[in-house]
């Protein structure tokens, strides 16, 4: 957990220094490196980095054990899977306002509620229990994912307008946490 808050602050100390003083030659080095990478409003904002290491750090320091990990998981896991599946599927099915599409957001909830079935799968054994638990976290990790997206300068993206690297991990835990603790609070313990 003290590696997780010590790594969220440099990065954040370097991303600020980098902003405030952009034509520093360490500034010019760091994001030239990371240019490649980075979209194209994180040039004059902070970086995905910094809100990914908030997300992850918040996690992990305020959910219980079974929560934090997964929720993690669906940052690391689910909103790859989703994107990737988005720009490859996406143009096949609706979109929503946010960019994001039905079928980057199905596969997302796809590969998080096999996440959370691998979690659970010693503990549940084969069930249905397992099987509404694994429901349960594909769609806690989907309704972040779908809803969260950066309003753009024409006042496109989503109704929440956080960057996903933050949001998916506090969304999806929050909701892991709340649905977790109505029916299957001995899974928290």
């Amino acid at each position: 957990m003290v590696l997780f808050g010590l790594s969220f602050v440099v990065l954040t100390a370097v991303e600020v220094m980098r902003l405030r003083f952009p034509q520093n030659e360490v500034s010019k080095l760091l994001f030239g490196q990371f240019r490649k990478i980075a979209r194209d409003y994180e040039t004059n904002q902070l970086s995905g980095m910094v809100y990914y290491m908030a997300g992850v750090t918040m996690s992990v320091a305020v959910f219980p054990k079974a929560v934090g990990v997964l929720s993690v998981l669906y940052l690391a896991l689910g909103d790859p899977f989703a994107s990737t599946i988005g720009i490859k599927y996406g143009k096949l099915g609706p979109r929503f306002t946010n960019g994001k599409s039905l079928f980057g957001s199905l596969g997302g909830f796809f590969i998080c509620m096999c996440t959370t079935a691998l979690y659970f799968a010693r503990t549940l054994q084969f069930s249905s229990a397992l099987a509404i638990v694994s429901i349960i976290g594909g769609l806690a990790a989907a309704i972040p994912e779908t809803l969260c997206g950066r309003i753009t300068k024409d006042g496109k993206g989503g109704p929440i307008d956080v960057d996903d690297n933050l949001a998916v991990p506090l969304g999806s835990g929050l909701l892991l946490l709340a649905l977790l603790t109505c029916f299957y609070p001995a899974l928290l313990l």
